[in-house]
């Protein structure tokens, strides 16, 4: 019998903490900035672990943001194919090492015309990737 009220504790603890949007792991917020000023758009694909790609153009000025909670093996992976008119870059917005540098669960990219900046907990912006 205990072990059943157990099942039935899990199953519901899932579906309300999924109604409510909560995170049993820490919660974090990516954020993609254009400021590229008065250049061509920014475009992106990025796609999180095996999800779904998401397609997204930023305008000068403007940021695409996602929220997500970090699975509890801290193995959660995003993947952005960008590019700004020829130019173009694949990399990871975020791991397990992306995730030690977020501010208090916010990892903030910035694309410049020089390369795309990760701005971190302890630090202003930081080239991470060249053209």
């Amino acid at each position: 019998m205990k072990m059943r009220n157990f099942l039935a504790y899990v199953i519901l603890a899932t579906f309300f903490l999924h109604q409510i949007d909560a995170c049993v792991t820490q919660q974090y917020e990516l954020r993609i900035s254009n400021n590229i000023h008065k250049a061509p758009v920014l475009t992106f694909l990025c796609k999180p672990g095996d999800g779904l790609l998401e397609y997204t153009a930023l305008r000068w000025n403007t940021y695409k943001r996602w929220t997500f909670c970090q699975d509890i093996y801290r193995a959660t992976k995003y993947t952005c194919d960008i590019q700004w008119g020829p130019k173009r870059m694949y990399i990871e917005i975020f791991n397990e090492q992306v995730s030690r540098g977020c501010d208090g669960g916010l990892c903030n990219w910035v694309a410049l015309p020089d390369g795309m900046y990760f701005k971190g907990r302890n630090s202003g912006l930081v080239k991470k990737y060249n053209w």
